[in-house]
């Protein structure tokens, strides 16, 4: 049963619902009405489910179900009553040490992701949520694919302001365009603004491609100098000039404040699942045939 809406994209909407058989509330997400009859949408749609459902871990957004209902295919999944990151950030600024645990924790979750295969490429506050007691939970792999991946010609997915260089450019990627992109996610965080948006797409991406991000230490002069050099070897425009692995970057975190990083450690997964890899739709998936 639909409770309410909770929010829209350019590809579909999410709503909350009540699960009456087990007495829960859940999120589903479904195409807008105009692109059910586009195959291409709908592989998209059910690409994310099959994506998505493999990963087990805290800081991710479950999975629960793909299902078929007049027609359309509906991604069913955990609900995660807190606001998104933008959400919270645009309330105030957030302590620091708050600002690296969310860090810690959506490093370890992209750690897990890595090892899956996967590549998020959307990583940025709208899809990050959070919990009652403000911890996140990485969402929507709608445009994810799996490593090393490169769009069509004349196509590039993504968010302007938070994509990596080499995304931008159209070129492969690797999980190090994931680390671009989460230290954006944590200049914004920290900085309540972004390193590269400009008025349109196109000025962002040319800045993505051609301008050094500000100092996040003259932006925010509180900030540990130790996070703002993590931050800026994150925007490394070369790739080979980042932390080359979510793991490098977790170490680091952890040493800004040590013993108070490690909360997801004890139900931290860093390996992905054989057994959700084996059925990449769910054993349980019922989507619409065609």
């Amino acid at each position: 049963m639909i409770v309410a809406d909770l929010g829209r994209g350019n590809m579909g909407e999410v709503m909350l619902a009540e699960d009456t058989l087990l007495g829960r509330r859940v999120a589903i997400k479904r195409l807008h009405a105009e692109l059910l009859g586009d195959p291409r949408h709908r592989e998209r749609l059910r690409n994310e489910a099959r994506i998505a459902v493999q990963f087990d871990h805290p800081a991710i957004v479950r999975v629960l179900d793909l299902l078929c209902e007049d027609g359309a295919d509906h991604i069913v999944m955990e609900y995660i009553p807190g606001p998104s990151l933008r959400a919270l950030r645009n309330r105030g600024a957030l302590a620091i040490s708050y600002v690296v645990q969310i860090a810690c924790e959506l490093t370890d979750a992209l750690q897990h992701v890595h090892a899956c295969g996967v590549i998020h490429r959307d990583l940025k506050l709208e899809n990050v949520l959070t919990t009652r007691d403000g911890r996140p939970k990485l969402n929507d792999f709608g445009v994810a694919c799996s490593a090393e991946c490169i769009d069509g010609p004349g196509e590039i997915v993504g968010t302007p302001r938070a994509m990596s260089p080499e995304q931008v450019a159209g070129e492969p990627i690797d999980p190090r365009s994931d680390l671009f992109s989460l230290g954006v996610l944590l200049y914004e965080l920290v900085a309540g603004a972004s390193p590269f948006a400009a008025e349109g797409p196109i000025e962002t991406m040319q800045r993505v491609l051609h301008d050094l991000a500000p100092s996040l230490a003259e932006a925010h002069p509180d900030v540990p100098p130790a996070l703002a050099s993590l931050v800026d070897h994150l925007l490394a425009k070369d790739p080979a000039h980042r932390p080359q692995s979510a793991n490098e970057v977790a170490v680091r975190l952890r040493a800004l404040i040590p013993g108070r990083c490690l909360s997801s450690a004890s139900t931290s997964r860093t390996t992905c699942p054989e057994a959700h890899a084996s059925r990449p739709g769910g054993s349980s998936a019922r989507a619409c045939s065609g």
